[in-house]
Order: C-alpha cells, then structure tokens, then sequence
C-alpha cells in the first residue's frame, strides 16, 4: 500500500519543440492552469494506461459493494470538504 503523504520533486529541463508546447497548454491560454497540474495529469493518463491500474474494474466493484449495501453514509458536506482538501493538497504538491 503506498504512503498517503510520500512526495516526489521532479525537475525537468525542456528545449525546442518540446519546450514551446508544453509552455502552449500551460497558463492563461492553455489547457491547464500551471506546470505541476499538468506533469500530474500526464502521470495519471499514464497510470490509467496500466493493468494493475483497472479504474473501470474498481468502479465496478464499488458499484457492487454499494448494492450489496457495504458503504459508510456520509454527509455530502463532509465528501466534498474531504475533496476540496484533496485538490487544494494536489494543487499545490
């Protein structure tokens, strides 16, 4: 099982063509609102890539632990403080 708070710096150094697109889809203009959001979105697409990482077989199986009636009810107040915390730790990680 991973570590919930391990964290990685990477530190890249980009020239030419590959320089100018990834500058093209980060800030005002482009597709994502800064550097990390973006490295972090070209992991996941990556990941979702891998069989070990089955987000489809996942959802599946949580579908069928909630019909089977196997889940924890929560306020939806506390699901989306809990994923507000989530992003703004992701955002800036």
């Amino acid at each position: 099982m991973s570590e919930p708070n391990r964290e990685a710096r990477v530190h890249v150094r980009l020239k030419g063509v590959m320089a100018e697109y990834f500058e093209s889809v980060i800030g005002p203009h482009g597709l994502y609102e800064n550097q990390s959001e973006y490295i972090r979105a070209l992991i996941r697409r990556d990941m979702a890539q891998l069989p070990s990482y089955d987000l489809a077989g996942g959802l599946r199986e949580g579908y069928g632990q909630m019909a089977a009636g196997n889940y924890r009810k929560r306020p939806m107040s506390e699901i989306i403080d809990r994923a507000e915390r989530e992003l703004e730790a992701e955002a800036n990680g």
